[in-house]
């Protein structure tokens, strides 16, 4: 895609089945409803700036191409443990839907909010921390994320904390999320 695009429409990869990678430039800003539906054999996503990344705007889960790739190279390197940069202030909706390469997430104290359905699907995530300054974890932020054994707040957070390793609003009246892969958990699941 070439760097000056800003908007990929509707509809603009679906039902590509032979599509097998793709390069997102820092240019683009939004991606449109459903524009990499039924993209079946996608399994690669190739990014150069994760904080541009982190700032698009994903009309549907299926507008993410790491829908169906599942796997997200940031500078031809595949992104295992996930590194935030300071400069970015929130991570927006569906922002690493299905992204299985992932096993570890920093976020920097610069966050504010998580997005609705920011994480799900990341089945390799064990444990993740939130920040000091973090206000706000959209639903389904960390759905499905059957690895997810710990979620760990900051002492000094204002909204949020912790209690063996389950997500709770501050003042626990309020539970968030209980990790899926939390020891004791009865539900199995194995997945791709």
């Amino acid at each position: 895609i070439p760097d000056n695009v800003t908007n990929i429409r509707d509809y603009a990869f679906y039902d590509c089945t032979g599509l097998t990678s793709i390069e997102i430039p820092n240019s683009v800003t939004s991606i449109w409803n459903q524009a990499f539906y039924n993209c079946s054999e996608l399994n690669e996503v190739h990014i150069s700036d994760l904080s541009a990344w982190c700032n698009i705007a994903f009309a549907s889960a299926d507008a993410n191409p790491l829908y169906y790739a599942h796997n997200l190279y940031l500078n031809g390197e595949l992104v295992t443990d996930l590194v935030i940069p300071d400069n970015v202030t929130s991570i927006g909706y569906m922002a690493f839907i299905n992204c299985t390469s992932l096993t570890s997430i920093v976020i920097p104290n610069s966050i504010t909010s998580i997005g609705y359905g920011a994480f799900p699907g990341c089945i390799s995530l064990t444990n993740i921390a939130i920040p000091e300054n973090l206000t706000t974890i959209g639903l389904n932020a960390f759905k499905e994320c059957y690895r997810l054994a710990n979620i760990d707040v900051d002492e000094n957070n204002a909204s949020f904390c912790s209690v063996d390793g389950v997500l709770f609003n501050k003042d626990k009246t309020t539970l968030l999320q209980y990790p899926a892969g939390t020891e004791g958990q009865s539900r199995s699941h194995t997945g791709s």
